[in-house]
């Protein structure tokens, strides 16, 4: 359908956007500010990533070290998850301590708790991302176990003020 291609398309794209940047702060990879950027910007690389492992079960795989000429290549299953979790594990240390940006101040950032929260649902979903050859429950375990032992997250109480804009929505 046009909305599945849509989708495609625009994932693509993003990927293209944050490996263009990647390339582009290269050389301030050792600057703190810089470092930061790059970890939340290699986040959303893999949330894309795994977009496309979770809708299609393979993706049109390019990293920052391709040429914008070059094709990409189709990485799927096994492969992409195991793309996927070194990736993530890569960058866990390198974002921001989990809950860092889990206030107004920071608000569309993400922190550790979301690789946190990626890596627990992409390891939930190993057996079947990888066609059984990887099962990795007690690794989505781990990482929910340090969400929840982190302290930074509560559930959402009925009626949630949105502390951005001050709007009260009911009815979650």
């Amino acid at each position: 359908s046009d909305r599945t291609q849509w989708c495609y398309q625009r994932l693509g794209f993003n990927l293209t956007l944050y490996n263009f940047y990647l390339q582009e702060t290269a050389n301030r990879a050792n600057d703190e500010n810089y470092k930061l950027y790059r970890a939340e910007v290699r986040f959303l690389r893999a949330l894309h990533y795994w977009y496309f492992l979770d809708l299609w079960n393979k993706a049109p795989f390019k990293d920052e070290t391709y040429t914008i000429d070059e094709l990409p290549d189709e990485k799927g299953g096994e492969g992409l998850y195991n793309w996927l979790d070194e990736e993530l594990t890569a960058i866990e240390s390198e974002m921001a301590p989990i809950g860092s940006f889990n206030n107004s101040t920071h608000f569309g950032r993400v922190d550790q708790g979301a690789a946190f929260l990626l890596h627990a649902r992409l390891a939930l979903n190993s057996e079947s991302y990888t066609n059984g050859a990887v099962k990795d429950y007690d690794k989505a375990i781990d990482y929910c176990d340090s969400l929840i032992n982190s302290n930074k997250y509560s559930l959402a109480k009925n009626p949630v003020t949105n502390p951005v804009n001050g709007i009260t929505y009911s009815g979650y």
